[in-house]
């Protein structure tokens, strides 16, 4: 569907007083248009309509229209900066954005790079969020050992099961 028919809709769900159907058409417009700072400024304003300042602030952030409180919100939300690049939604470059917008995304990249004391780009935040995380290492064994343990009981079943069916044969 063309984006101005969905921000129409956007519109008449509003009118309607159905913030939560004008979030989602907007979300998904986000989701689709990501570098278009007009639909992120009406989610803003729809979150900010429902009175949730945190979805308000992530959504007004890029284009600069969130307010200080709702900036707070979201960052007490969204504590790490690295979560926080992510929620942005923006899988580009930065140079790919204006002027404005460029430099809000490189003040958290370099908050994010502070904090993990390393390179991080929005295009490559998919492949790289999970590395700053270290993996709960007995966690990991003991799934694992717990997988053994159940391929094991499973297999001791079936054994028991042939001797016991051979037996009643015999």
């Amino acid at each position: 569907m063309p984006v101005d028919r969905t921000l129409a809709r956007v519109d008449a769900d509003l009118a309607a007083g159905d913030a939560r159907m004008a979030t989602q058409r907007l979300r998904g417009l986000v989701a689709s248009y990501p570098w278009r700072m007009d639909v992120r400024e009406r989610l803003a304003a729809a979150y900010r309509m429902t009175g949730d300042a945190a979805q308000a602030g992530r959504w007004g952030y890029l284009p600069g229209v969130a307010t200080p409180e709702e900036l707070q919100a979201f960052a007490h939300a969204t504590p790490d900066p690295l979560n926080r690049m992510r929620a942005l939604r923006w899988a580009a470059a930065e140079d790919s954005a204006e002027p404005d917008v460029r430099a809000r995304l490189r003040r958290l990249r370099d908050e994010a790079e502070a904090t993990y004391e390393r390179e991080l780009r929005y295009e490559a935040l998919p492949a790289t969020l999970a590395e700053p995380y270290e993996s709960n290492k007995w966690l990991d064994r003991l799934v694992v050992a717990a997988i053994v343990a159940t391929i094991l009981f499973f297999v001791l079943g079936v054994a028991n099961g042939v001797v016991t069916v051979v037996r009643w044969l015999l």
